[in-house]
């Protein structure tokens, strides 16, 4: 989800958002963004560089990501089962 390259480029306080995004990855799925500031102890605009800086548009795009990040690929598994049925 955050590359280790991205993750070096962060300052102190967007280490705070990274350790706990990282820590409560489930109950950040239903945060907002104050709550988020809030448990890592940072501003709202501290988090929103975060996400910038981890390549989010910003905390909407940051939320969709989290909830479909254990989906599997639906487009590779229909090309799976695609693949599944005999020639004709």
């Amino acid at each position: 989800m955050f590359s280790y390259e991205r993750i070096q480029t962060l300052n102190q306080l967007e280490m705070f958002v990274y350790k706990y995004v990282a820590g409560h990855l489930e109950e950040c799925k239903t945060m907002t963004i104050r709550d988020l500031s809030a448990k890592s102890h940072v501003s709202s605009t501290t988090v929103l560089r975060f996400l910038k800086k981890m390549g989010y548009e910003g905390f909407s795009d940051f939320k969709y990501a989290l909830r479909h990040h254990d989906e599997p690929d639906r487009f590779g598994q229909v090309e799976q089962e695609w693949d599944q049925l005999p020639n004709f």
